[in-house]
């Protein structure tokens, strides 16, 4: 079940760790991917992945192990209902990641 307007109450994105960061970002993925779902014309997707650029930044610049990334990655994509919300940059982020393990 979509729940739209839970997402215009989410305070700002300074005051989460980047932990809680991710955590947001897969709950905003599941969320407004439904709710793009649902629109005829894709509406909010700009949106959405203008909230995750925030996040990848600071998953580029941070000192986790690069397979909670990559998992975390995963995670997105999968969570993702329409299957184009921030596909590429993703996908990019993950193997970038995949290649820091080998």
């Amino acid at each position: 079940m979509c729940v739209g307007s839970q997402l215009y109450h989410i305070p700002p994105l300074d005051s989460y760790t980047l932990a809680g960061r991710t955590q947001l970002s897969l709950e905003l993925m599941k969320q407004g991917s439904c709710q793009v779902e649902m629109s005829d014309e894709g509406l909010m997707t700009d949106d959405i992945e203008e909230c995750f650029q925030a996040v990848t930044k600071a998953l580029k610049k941070c000192n986790l192990p690069p397979a909670e990334v990559v998992a975390w990655c995963k995670e997105m994509i999968a969570s993702d209902r329409v299957g184009f919300i921030y596909d590429e940059e993703l996908r990019t982020l993950q193997k970038h990641f995949e290649a820091l393990r080998s």
